[in-house]
């Protein structure tokens, strides 16, 4: 442990973006010290955090639990947060962290949050414990990587939730486009042929039956893509202010829905769409 908080004093004058790549671990001190060190830190697709309680000779030491999530509180994480697994986890034993679950309790701190007026406040688990439900969504669009680049992302049904999370990038093999996707829990296959049709709103852009393609991203999730295409990226970056996405789908099963804002954000969408649009980007950038 106190070569770990060495490690995260070193960070206060270093600033880094701590990450937790997919099939990676970082567990006990790594999690619960240099993980949050992190100006920005997130976990990757498959990645996984680890805590538990210090030990002395084997025995739980709960000084060293406070120290712990005393130095949490100043990475601005919530003292609950950390306290409550350094407490209640033996030594001899670990809870395991998702991606969507170090969301929801708050470890995590993505790019752009603060930029996108992202309230870190409304960490989704600590506000369920104090108010007995799940905070709103917030429409705060974040950054995260993908592959090469970068996603902005946002959850419109909850900011710890994978479902319907919409996700804007670009490809460079693919120059001059954006791609606006969402995420639905279930299998590519049947997902395809439940839906009819999609259409994208974004003032000024409207497409009441827009082309979209389906694909499998993991187990347990598909992602629904369309084109934004060279045409609109401007107006998609710098004029729409809210955007709405649905799917029509075939009977029994409901039209999904996805929601939000986009003008509190434009500075991340920016971003994202500066890494391989730079051309295109930096004419809305002279309009933004």
């Amino acid at each position: 442990m106190d070569e770990a908080l060495k490690i995260s004093k070193v960070l206060e004058h270093l600033p880094a973006h701590t990450v937790v790549p997919t099939g990676a671990h970082c567990a006990s001190a790594c999690a619960s010290i240099i993980f949050i060190a992190g100006t920005n830190r997130t976990v990757e697709e498959g990645g996984l955090l680890g805590q538990h309680s210090c030990s002395v000779d084997g025995r739980r030491d709960q000084e060293c639990n406070d120290i712990i999530a005393e130095n949490a509180v100043t990475k601005g994480v919530a003292h609950g947060n950390i306290a409550a697994f350094t407490t209640y986890a033996s030594p001899d034993r670990m809870i395991w962290f998702t991606r969507e679950q170090a969301d929801c309790h708050g470890l995590t701190y993505y790019p752009y949050s603060e930029e996108s007026q992202f309230d870190k406040s409304l960490d989704p688990c600590f506000f369920k414990t104090l108010k007995g439900y799940y905070p709103v969504a917030q429409s705060a669009w974040r950054v995260d990587f993908k592959a090469d680049g970068y996603t902005a992302f946002l959850r419109p049904a909850s900011d710890h939730l994978r479902e319907l999370e919409l996700n804007v990038f670009c490809n460079e093999e693919v120059p001059g486009v954006l791609f606006l996707a969402m995420d639905v829990a279930g299998p590519s296959v049947l997902i395809s042929e439940a839906i009819k049709s999609a259409s994208l709103v974004a003032d000024p852009i409207r497409h009441n039956d827009i082309a979209y393609s389906v694909s499998q991203i993991s187990t347990d999730y598909s992602r629904v893509t369309v084109q934004i295409k060279e045409d609109e990226v401007v107006a998609f970056l710098t004029k729409s202010d809210a955007l709405s996405f649905l799917l029509n789908l075939k009977p029994p099963y409901e039209d999904i829905r996805a929601s939000t804002f986009l003008a509190n954000s434009r500075k991340a969408l920016l971003f994202v769409a500066n890494h391989c649009m730079n051309a295109r980007t930096q004419h809305a950038k002279a309009h933004d």
